[in-house]
């Protein structure tokens, strides 16, 4: 293998690295800088090609979590916007709930 083409793949290779580091510990703003590039490949009256690597790189949707966003696993997450659901208590003598 040439050293240019050998290169080439070290090159590619940091770069996938950084790119995963970089997203682990900023994920908002990879997920931002993911989306800008996507955009740029996607913009009305490119080729054929350019809106597919475009749609490729479109990131996923984050899910949205957290007090008044609806998810029904995120009610009440924190206490702070309604009463938890009360647990269900059994009586340790009652003998009809024991297996």
């Amino acid at each position: 293998m040439s050293p240019f083409v050998q290169s080439l793949v070290v090159a590619f290779i940091v770069a996938a690295c950084a790119w995963t580091a970089f997203a682990r510990y900023a994920p908002r703003t990879a997920w931002r800088l993911q989306a800008a590039l996507s955009f740029a490949f996607e913009r009305p009256g490119r080729p054929r090609w350019s809106k597919r690597i475009g749609a490729w790189l479109r990131p996923a949707v984050p899910a949205v979590t957290g007090c008044g966003s609806g998810a029904s696993s995120a009610c009440s997450a924190c206490g702070s916007c309604a009463p938890a659901p009360a647990a269900e208590t059994r009586d340790p003598l009652d003998l009809q709930l024991l297996p």
